[in-house]
């Protein structure tokens, strides 16, 4: 938060002193806000903000304004609700008023009376914009990060009730959905919130699982409603020109309340916070990011691990490389770039020693601010790819979700570093926004998807897409049989449990050995077809259907799983960013077409240097560069080849 010393008016001084090397560094935005112990900045009549906290505020903005800041202001964090945190002989923290933090409107009334005095306060700052929440989970106060969980409270069992009904319309509908009778439910009104053994994937199954996707649904909604009932209140107390966004971490692409759902509603970007998936960084940046709207990685760093004998994993030297690839990340796929967190002298997370000297770290994160800073009179009009990854989310809002995050994971790696591919994320649900400029869409290994989501799928197959998909296809979100979906088909399909650890695939030009390690014998589905096939390509209307029966992004062999995509490409007639030789899969080129440029970033996870040799198409340039292992690279590349700007390019010594 903003207040250090244990001061609720803050401390000018330090921020004055800090904002001024802050600019020195090169940098021009700062996240701040109440993390915890909101109740000790409340007024204790009205449950306003204190005249202490918006002075603290105002003092804050000062001192920001002399160094040319650009303020993020965040209002709540991890749950609206607690005003303070657990302490001495207390079961946990102290709740304000109302039962639910996101569905009761007393609740929500006593968030908008704290939110509206900063904002009424502070509605003409030009260069203030609001953070609604940080890193949100959904809706259980006692049970932070661990998906979402029912707070099992009066308000929140009539929304789900009423949730249930009008997705559903009847009961009937509802428990042929869930497997069970109807004279079980009995009626809406009857039907309990999961319990958290529902929520949690267990070998033994459960009777109630299948529900664990209509809550997490659920969820979905209800965060997005309550983040523009807020966003709506911002508004109304006149702050029209701030933007306002969720600052969510990894939960946004995991197991909580994700982007691709509060996205589409009425933020002005979105964000990611990059701490945990350190070996799916890209991903992170992809999945993260909503068509339409600019994503920012709002916190990064290299999340502490420590050792057996107590000594950091990450400490000043070891983790420059993380810190560095995870900063020049947050440009990654036409992301709109990244803070580090943060700035305090400490061990773990700050930029700086306790003495107050810099970490290496600030090295990387001074000079990617310069390079941001020469980037930016060009980086405008970013270009969707051609390529389109669908994120299969009726998987990943069942108990099985992890199997759907480690099938989009790999397909980014075998997309990326071994196709040399680019693509986009648009999620099942949010398929209404799928572009009709898309050659190729990757959906991988979905398992189950929505009637709905898959019909979608089939008219831009029919208008001439390429649609590359793999494994069981055929259920529903519920896991219900949709046998229509292949009948039409000139080769018999079937699902079927995948058995064997080793298996062959082949296609028109290739072949390919697979094997599927781990519990993906013991739990995964695949398809199966008529004579023993592993693929077939199904004509639809002006498109085709690439299908193959092994679920491809579940397989060890990310390198086969690049030689399918390369196929795929090649029939889509997908135009890339670059060429390359290179063979090296621990050699990142991610690029990001503009309209007048190609903003490139390279990462490098390989032991060895690497002598990196790629052609930009665009402006038809071979470029070579020497990347140090582990290190990153930024370079900006004009259509007539001249670069831009650049961070840690060096030229191949010749």
């Amino acid at each position: 938060g903003i207040f250090t010393g244990g001061s609720i008016g803050g401390n000018a001084w330090a921020w004055e002193r800090d904002f001024a090397e802050i600019e020195r560094q090169g940098m021009t935005a700062v996240r701040t806000g109440i993390w915890l112990n909101r109740g000790r900045y409340l007024d204790v009549v009205t449950g306003a903000a204190d005249e202490r906290l918006l002075g603290a505020i105002e003092a804050f903005l000062l001192a920001a304004a002399r160094h040319h800041m650009q303020v993020i202001f965040t209002f709540f964090a991890f749950e609206p609700q607690t005003e303070m945190q657990e302490g001495p002989g207390q079961e946990g923290g102290r709740l304000g008023p109302g039962s639910n933090p996101y569905l009761d409107p007393v609740a929500i009334d006593a968030q908008l009376a704290y939110v509206r005095a900063i904002v009424s306060r502070f509605r003409d700052v030009p260069f203030l914009s609001f953070d609604l929440i940080n890193e949100p989970s959904f809706s259980n106060p006692k049970r932070l990060w661990k998906g979402n969980t029912p707070n099992n409270d009066p308000k929140e069992l009539a929304a789900w009730q009423r949730w249930l009904e009008k997705r559903y319309r009847t009961i009937d509908m509802l428990a042929s959905a869930w497997r069970t009778p109807p004279a079980d439910l009995g009626a809406f009104e009857r039907v309990p919130l999961p319990a958290i053994a529902d929520l949690e994937f267990a070998r033994s199954g459960s009777p109630h699982a299948i529900r664990a996707f209509d809550y997490n649904l659920f969820a979905q909604d209800a965060f997005r409603q309550w983040a523009d009932t807020i966003i709506a209140a911002v508004r109304a107390a006149g702050a029209r020109q701030q933007l306002i966004t969720v600052g969510q971490d990894e939960g946004g692409v995991t197991d909580r309340v994700l982007n691709q759902f509060w996205g589409q509603g009425r933020v002005s970007y979105t964000v990611n916070h990059s701490w945990w998936k350190d070996d799916a960084l890209l991903w992170n940046s992809i999945a993260a990011k909503t068509i339409g709207k600019p994503n920012l990685i709002g916190e990064t760093g290299p999340q502490p691990v420590w050792s057996m004998d107590g000594s950091s994993r990450w400490d000043d030297v070891q983790g420059m490389a993380l810190a560095e690839r995870k900063l020049a990340l947050g440009f990654a796929a036409a992301n709109a770039g990244v803070l580090h967190w943060d700035w305090t002298r400490s061990d773990d997370f700050g930029l700086l020693r306790r003495d107050g000297s810099h970490k290496q770290w600030m090295e990387a994160a001074s000079g990617i601010a310069a390079f941001a800073r020469a980037a930016q009179p060009y980086v405008a009009g970013a270009l969707l790819p051609e390529i389109a990854l669908v994120l299969p989310q009726s998987l990943q809002l069942s108990v099985m979700g992890s199997w759907s995050l480690a099938a989009q994971q790999n397909a980014v790696r075998a997309l990326y570093h071994h196709a040399r591919g680019t693509a986009f994320a648009v999620g099942e649900y949010q398929l209404s926004q799928l572009p009709g400029t898309s050659k190729l869409i990757i959906l991988p290994a979905p398992w189950v998807i929505s009637r709905e989501a898959w019909d979608v799928l089939m008219s831009r197959v029919r208008a001439g897409a390429m649609l590359l998909v793999s494994g069981r296809i055929d259920a529903d979100e519920h896991w219900m049989p949709v046998p229509e979906r292949t009948r039409d088909w000139s080769i018999g399909y079937s699902p079927a449990a995948l058995m064997s650890r080793e298996a062959d695939i082949a296609w028109p030009g290739g072949s390919a050995h697979l094997s599927y390690s781990g519990e993906r014998t013991t739990y995964a589905e695949r398809g199966v077809l008529a004579g023993g096939q592993t693929f077939v390509d199904v004509p639809l209307g002006a498109g085709h259907i690439l299908y193959f029966a092994l679920p491809l992004e579940l397989a060890d062999q990310l390198n086969e799983v690049g030689r399918v995509y390369k196929f795929a490409m090649a029939r889509a007639g997908v135009s890339t960013a670059y060429t390359t030789s290179l063979g090296d899969p621990g050699i990142l080129i991610c690029p990001t077409q503009l309209l007048e440029a190609t903003l490139y970033v390279l990462t490098s996870e390989s032991a060895g240097k690497a002598s990196v040799k790629f052609h930009d198409n665009m402006s038809g340039t071979d470029l070579r560069a020497d990347l140090e292992p582990g290190r990153a690279m930024l370079l900006l590349v004009a259509r007539d080849g001249h670069i831009l700007a650049s961070y840690n390019y060096r030229k191949e010594k010749s």
